[in-house]
C-alpha cells in the first residue's frame, strides 16, 4: 500500500508522433519566472510537437495570483533550441482554491493549437462542482475559448481533476461523482464545433461501484479514450471507450494479469495511435510490489480488432521499495518506433524522493528500457516524475517530466525538465499496411415471393384502432418518454420540396400510358404487416428522409433480411441532398442506391442537418437497393384512385400530398377516415412525403404511415378518403416504387500509411484473381504521417470457388526494408443449403414509343442452383428475336412493331417449371400514334414524297411540323405520321 504520499494526484496526456533512436540528447529545466513558494509548478505537464512547432504546458495549481490556491498554467514554446514562456493562463474567475492547472493538456488540430486546464474545485454549474478551461492560440496569444462544466455536476464531484485534449475532442474526469455510489466517478467527453465546445457523452464503467474513483486519470487520442479507476475491484482497472458517431461505447475493461489488491492499477493512463493504425494503452500501477513493497509497475496493452491484449509489463531495472514506478505514464509512436515513458517520483537516486523517469522502446518483440532520466540538480523530495509526457516529430522526440516539489524559487515552487532527443539517421519512408488480412462475405440476397403468395398474406383489409386504444394513445400523447420535448402543432414538421424541373416536365408532356387497372383487384390490401415501428421526425423538415427509410425498412422485412429494421434517417438527412428545410425523396433513394444506408445505431437521429462525418466508421451492415422508379401513371399529379390501387398490388409506395393548413390534419387528427373539404392548398410549405401501405374499398380510403410519432393519429398511421386523390390534397402524387433491397457486404478496405520521414512512393498495386479488384488503382505518393485508403471488392461471385477462396493484393513501394507487402482477401460465399434457385426478370415493365424498335430483358438466378427457362409471347406485334431459352443468367432481345393506332400492352412470359418466382411476366406498354395534323395549310402529297425521300436521314434545312422529333432529320415515324394523315384525307 502507499506509505509516502497520502494525497495522490495525477495528470497524463500523450499524442501520436514518429519517434527515432537517440543520437544525442540535451535537457533543459524550466521554471516560472514569477514562481513562488508553494506554487507546485510541474504538478501536471504536457508536450506536443507538430511540423516545426513544439509547445509545452505545465500547471502550477497552488499559484496564489487570484487568491490562495487559485492556480495557473504556463505555456512554453521551443525557439531556436531554447524554451521561452509564451503565456500564463488562469481562469477568468480567479477565486481562491480553484486549483486551476491541477491537470493540463495541449495539442494541435491541423494548424490550430488548443490547451486545456482543469480546476476541480472551481464553481462549475454550482458551487465547488469543478470545471475545465479551453484556450486557443491566436498568434502569440492564448485566448480562453470555453469553460467546460458537467451538465449534471454536483459539489465535490472533482470535475477537472484530470483532463486531456486531442483534435476536436476533450475528456474531463470527475472521479468523485456519485452516479454509481459515493465516489464511483465518471468522465465527460466534449466536442468542438467552430468556437463552441459541447458535452457529447458521459462515461461511466458498466459495473461502477462506490469508491471506484473512475476518472482519476483520463486520456484521449483520436477515436479512443481511456479512463482509470484505481479502486475498481480493489486491484484497480482502466476502461477503453471508442467513438461511434456521437456516442462513446465501452470497448474493453483492462486489468493486470497478475494484479493484486491495492496495486492502484489505473493511477495513471495514456493512449496513443492514429485511427486505422496501431493503438496502444499504458496503465500505471504505482503500488505494485514486484521488486519490493510499492516499487511499482506499468502495463502496455495493444488493440487487436475490438480486443485489447496485454503485451508487456514494465518495471524499472533498478526498482526499489516505495519508488512508485508508474505514478505517471505516457506512450507515443507509429509504425516500428514506439516509446513509453514512466515516472517514479519517489526514486532516491538524487536523495530521498528526488524522483526519476524511464524511457522504454519497442523493438518489435519486447519493450526495452533505454534510458533513465534524473535531474543533475535533483534533490530530496523534488518528486521528479510526478507527471510525464512525450511527443515526437520526424527528426526526434521530446520527453517532459515535472518536479512539482523542487525548491528553486522557494519551497515547493516546482520545476519541469524537457529532454530533447534527436536522430542523425537518414530520412526514409516506412510503409505500414493494416489490416493485412481481409474477409468479404457474399451479399445476402433478398427473399422473393410470387405476387399471389404475398397477396394471400396481406389482402385481409385493415382495421382502425379500437376506441379504448385510441383513448390510451390520446392520454399518452404528451407523456411519451422517447423524446425530450413536448409536441405542438408547429412541430409536426413536413419538408417535402418537389424540384421545379420535375413539376415543369409533367406540365409540358403527356404522361406515359398507365397500366390498366384490373377489374378483379382485391377489395383491400395492407402492406403495414411488414412495417417497422413509426418514427418521429420532430421539428425538422425531414419527412422525405423518413418516408424513404420507412419504405426501405418495409422491404427489409418483406425480404426477411437478418438485420435490424431500423436504418438511420440521420444519415439520409446529413449525407444526401436536403436538410431540415426540406428535401426530395428521389435524392434520398439515389443516395441509398449509390452509397448504401446503415443502422440507426451508427448515426442516431438529432432533428438537425448534422454532418455526414459524424456517422460511425464501422456500421454493423450496409444496405442498398437495386432499383427505384416512378410508378407508372403516377409520376405527376394527374392520377386516379385505381392507379394507386393497382400500383399497391406490388408493394408500398412513397407518395406525396399537400397537407391541409387549416389545422384539421396536423395536430387535430386523432383517427377515422380523413376527408378534406377546405379551400385550395399549395405545395409550398405544405408538401409532405409519406408511405402508402394499403387501401380498403369498404371504407373508401387509403392507409398511410406517417412520421409524426406513434402517439399521433391511429398509432402513427392515418386513413385518407379516396376523394383526396383528386382534390387539392393531391394525395398519392409522384408515387415512387422501390425494389431489390440487399445487404452490401462485398467490399472492405485497408490502409496504406507512411510512418517514415520521407515520401512513400507506391510503384504498383496488383491482384492475383480475376474476381478481385480494388480502388483507387494508382497511388503515386504518400507524404510522411499521411495515409491512403484502398477499397477492395468482389466483382464476380460466380468466379469465386465454393465455399471460399483467397486472393492476394501486392503493394510494391520504395520502403528500403519492406519493398512489397501482401494483403490477403478471403471471399466467403453463401452456403447453397436453404437457398433455392429463384427466377428473376428485369425490368418488370417497359414503356416504348409507337415506332418500330427493340428492347432487352435480363434473366437471372437470384438464388443458388440451376434454372432452365423459356420465353414466349402471344402478342402478334411482339417477337423474340434472340434467345428464347437458356440456363441461369441470360438476355432476351424483343422486337416490337410500329403501332398504327391506340396505346397497347403486350407481355413476354419467362417460365421455369417448379422454380420459385416462375413465371415472370414483363409488360411492354407501347404509346399510341399521335393524331395527324400538319399546320393550317392542309396536307400535300409532296409532303409524303419529301418524307419518303428523306428516310435515309437527309438533313432538313427548315423542318416542318412533320419533323416529329425536331432533330432536323426525317425518321420513319415522321413518314408514318404524314402518310397516315394523307391517307385519312384521301378517304
Amino acid at each position: 500500500m502507499m506509505t509516502k504520499k497520502h494525497t495522490p494526484v495525477l495528470f497524463t496526456a500523450i499524442f501520436v508522433f514518429l519517434l527515432f533512436s537517440a543520437a544525442f540528447a540535451e535537457t533543459e529545466k524550466i521554471t516560472a519566472n514569477d514562481g513562488a513558494e508553494g506554487n507546485e509548478f510541474g504538478q501536471s505537464v504536457s508536450i506536443f510537437g507538430q511540423n516545426s512547432e513544439c509547445y509545452a504546458i505545465t500547471g502550477a495549481y497552488k499559484d496564489d495570483n487570484g487568491g490562495g490556491g487559485s492556480g495557473s498554467a504556463y505555456i512554453f514554446k521551443h525557439n531556436s533550441g531554447n524554451w521561452t514562456r509564451e503565456a500564463k493562463l488562469a481562469s477568468a474567475e480567479g477565486a481562491g482554491h480553484e486549483y486551476f492547472g491541477h491537470s493540463v493538456s495541449i495539442s494541435a488540430h491541423e494548424s490550430e493549437w488548443y490547451a486545456i486546464a482543469g480546476a476541480f474545485n472551481s464553481n462549475g454549474n454550482a458551487f465547488g462542482t469543478g470545471s475545465a478551461y479551453i484556450f486557443k492560440r491566436e498568434g502569440p496569444n492564448w485566448i480562453r475559448q470555453a469553460k467546460l462544466v458537467a451538465s449534471d455536476g454536483e459539489r465535490n464531484d472533482y470535475f477537472g481533476y484530470s483532463v486531456s485534449v486531442s483534435g476536436d475532442y476533450a475528456i474531463v474526469g470527475a472521479y468523485r461523482d456519485d452516479d454509481g455510489g459515493k465516489d464511483s466517478g465518471s468522465a465527460y467527453i466534449f466536442k468542438r464545433s467552430g468556437t463552441d465546445w459541447t458535452e457529447q457523452d458521459k462515461l461511466t464503467s458498466d459495473r461502477g461501484a462506490a469508491g471506484d474513483n473512475f476518472g482519476r486519470s483520463v486520456c484521449i487520442s483520436g477515436d479512443y479514450a481511456v479512463v482509470g479507476a484505481i479502486h475498481d475491484g480493489d486491484k484497480g482497472a482502466a476502461y477503453v471507450f471508442k467513438r461511434e458517431g456521437n456516442r462513446w461505447i465501452q470497448q474493453a475493461k483492462l486489468t493486470a494479469d497478475d494484479g493484486e489488491a491495492d496495486d492502484f492499477f489505473g493511477f495513471s493512463v495514456s493512449v496513443s495511435g492514429a485511427v486505422s493504425l496501431e493503438q496502444y494503452v499504458i496503465v500505471g500501477a504505482d503500488a505494485d510490489d514486484d521488486h519490493e513493497s510499492a516499487s511499482g509497475s506499468a502495463y502496455i496493452f495493444k488493440r487487436e480488432g475490438s480486443r485489447w491484449i496485454q503485451q508487456a509489463k514494465l518495471t524499472a531495472d533498478d526498482g526499489e521499495a516505495d519508488d512508485f514506478f508508474g505514478r505517471s505514464v505516457a506512450i507515443s509512436g507509429r509504425g516500428s518506433n514506439w516509446y513509453a515513458m514512466v515516472g517514479a517520483d519517489s526514486d532516491d537516486d538524487r536523495g530521498y524522493n528526488s524522483g526519476s523517469a524511464y524511457i522504454f522502446k519497442y523493438d518489435g518483440t519486447h519493450w526495452i528500457q533505454k534510458e533513465k532520466l534524473v535531474a543533475n540538480d535533483g534533490a530530496s523530495e523534488d518528486y521528479l516524475g510526478w507527471s510525464v509526457s512525450i511527443s515526437g516529430q520526424s527528426e526526434g522526440y521530446y520527453a517532459m517530466a515535472g518536479a512539482y516539489k523542487d525548491d528553486d524559487n522557494g519551497k515547493d515552487s516546482g520545476s519541469a525538465y524537457i529532454s530533447r532527443n534527436f536522430s542523425e539517421e537518414i530520412s526514409t519512408s516506412d510503409i505500414h499496411v493494416t489490416p493485412k488480412s481481409l474477409i468479404i462475405n457474399q451479399p445476402q440476397n433478398l427473399r422473393l415471393e410470387t405476387r399471389n403468395s404475398r397477396l394471400e398474406t396481406r389482402n385481409s383489409g385493415f382495421k382502425s384502432p379500437s376506441s379504448s386504444l385510441k383513448s390510451q394513445v390520446s392520454s399518452l400523447r404528451f407523456q411519451v418518454s422517447s423524446f425530450k420535448f413536448q409536441v405542438s402543432d408547429n412541430e409536426y414538421a413536413k419538408g417535402l420540396v418537389i424540384p421545379e424541373y420535375v413539376k415543369a416536365y409533367w406540365n409540358t408532356r403527356i404522361a406515359p400510358p398507365r397500366k390498366p387497372a384490373s377489374d378483379s383487384l382485391p377489395v383491400s390490401a395492407d402492406w403495414s404487416v411488414y412495417d417497422s415501428p413509426v418514427r418521429f421526425q420532430g421539428s425538422c423538415g425531414s419527412c422525405w428522409a423518413f418516408a424513404t427509410a420507412a419504405m426501405i425498412e418495409n422491404l427489409m422485412n418483406q425480404a426477411g433480411l437478418s438485420v435490424e429494421d431500423d436504418i438511420s434517417e440521420q444519415a439520409i438527412l446529413s449525407c444526401s441532398v436536403g436538410s431540415c428545410s426540406g428535401g426530395w425523396y428521389w435524392d434520398a433513394l439515389n443516395y441509398i442506391y449509390k452509397s448504401g444506408i446503415f443502422p440507426e445505431s451508427c448515426y442516431p437521429y438529432t432533428t438537425s442537418k448534422g454532418s455526414c462525418d459524424d456517422k460511425c466508421a464501422e456500421p454493423d451492415f450496409l444496405l442498398k437497393i437495386k432499383e427505384f422508379t416512378p410508378s407508372p401513371g403516377l409520376w405527376g399529379e394527374n392520377h386516379t384512385v385505381n392507379d394507386l390501387k393497382e400500383a399497391l398490388q406490388d408493394g408500398p409506395l412513397i407518395v406525396c400530398m399537400r397537407t391541409p393548413d387549416d389545422g384539421t390534419f396536423n395536430g387535430s387528427y386523432t383517427g377515422g377516415v380523413y376527408d378534406y373539404n377546405g379551400g385550395p392548398i399549395s405545395w409550398e410549405d405544405n408538401g409532405h412525403a409519406v408511405l402508402l401501405v394499403g387501401y380498403d374499398d369498404t371504407q373508401q380510403c387509403f392507409k398511410v404511415k406517417n412520421s409524426w410519432g406513434d402517439w399521433w393519429g391511429e398509432n402513427g398511421y392515418f386513413r385518407i378518403a379516396y376523394d383526396d386523390v383528386t382534390d387539392d390534397v393531391k394525395f398519392g402524387s409522384y408515387a415512387c416504387k422501390v425494389s431489390g433491397v440487399f445487404t452490401d457486404e462485398d467490399k472492405t478496405e485497408f490502409t496504406i500509411a507512411n510512418t517514415g520521414d520521407s515520401d512513400l512512393v507506391i510503384n504498383s498495386i496488383s491482384e492475383d484473381k480475376n474476381w478481385l479488384t480494388f480502388s483507387p488503382r494508382i497511388i503515386q505518393r504518400i507524404r510522411p504521417n499521411e495515409h491512403a485508403v484502398v477499397e477492395v471488392s468482389v466483382t464476380d461471385w460466380d468466379a469465386v470457388r465454393d465455399p471460399e477462396e483467397t486472393g492476394k493484393i501486392t503493394i510494391f513501394s520504395n520502403d528500403p526494408d519492406e519493398a512489397s507487402v501482401i494483403v490477403e482477401v478471403r471471399a466467403i460465399k453463401f452456403a447453397s443449403s436453404g437457398m433455392p434457385p429463384v427466377l428473376m426478370a428485369s425490368p418488370p415493365f417497359k414503356e416504348v414509343s409507337e415506332a418500330h424498335g427493340a428492347m432487352t430483358i435480363n434473366i437471372s438466378n437470384a438464388g443458388k442452383g440451376t434454372i432452365n427457362w423459356t420465353a414466349q409471347t402471344h402478342d402478334p406485334w411482339l417477337s423474340i428475336i434472340s434467345k428464347t431459352s437458356g440456363t441461369n443468367d441470360g438476355i432476351i432481345e424483343v422486337e416490337y412493331e410500329a403501332n398504327p393506332g391506340a396505346a397497347r400492352t403486350g407481355e413476354i412470359e419467362i417460365s421455369a417449371p417448379d422454380i420459385e418466382g416462375s413465371p415472370q411476366t414483363v409488360e411492354i406498354r407501347q404509346a399510341e400514334t399521335p393524331p395527324a395534323g400538319c399546320g393550317g395549310n392542309g396536307p400535300e402529297l409532296s409532303d409524303a414524297i419529301s418524307v419518303l425521300k428523306a428516310l435515309t436521314g437527309m438533313e432538313v434545312a427548315d423542318p416542318s411540323c412533320a419533323d416529329m422529333n425536331e432533330d432536323h432529320k426525317i425518321s420513319l415515324e415522321d413518314a408514318i405520321y404524314v402518310l397516315r394523315y394523307v391517307s385519312r384525307k384521301r378517304q
